[in-house]
């Protein structure tokens, strides 16, 4: 089982607002998304796999909320497994009044990205720290 980096309280502090109901859930996806976003790097654990050192723990906490944050904003349902269900309004039509959203496509492609990866300003938080890098370790 994947360690989960941040609690309904750091998420609450970190100035996320109002945990929403599925914020376990969504905390432990977003987990999820930080350790395979970080699977990488080198960095010291505990023996439940989360970050023994400070600053690390910071990163990962934050970016853990932050992505969260992003899941609960654009209703993505972590139980689903990934998989976003609801539909985008493209076009509406009312009493001869028409309504289109321009980027209802954009929207659903970003949606079903978030659920699936670290958005942005997640990664952004990792990488300032150091983490979620592409570079290769070699020894010897």
């Amino acid at each position: 089982m994947s360690p989960v980096y941040a609690t309904s309280a750091d998420y609450a502090s970190l100035g996320y607002g109002t945990p929403p109901t599925s914020i376990d859930l969504l905390l432990r996806q977003a987990s999820r998304l930080v350790a395979r976003a970080t699977m990488a790097d080198r960095y010291d654990t505990d023996v439940d796999g989360v970050p023994t050192d400070g600053p690390t723990l910071e990163a990962f906490k934050e970016a853990t909320c932050c992505q969260a944050a992003a899941m609960a904003a654009l209703n993505i349902d972590p139980a689903s497994g990934g998989v976003t269900t609801t539909r985008t309004v493209n076009s509406k039509t009312l009493d001869g009044a028409s309504v289109t959203y321009a980027n209802a496509v954009d929207a659903e492609t970003q949606r079903s990205a978030a659920a699936t990866q670290l958005v942005p300003e997640a990664r952004a938080i990792l990488q300032d720290a150091g983490y979620a890098t592409t570079r290769v370790w070699t020894y010897g």
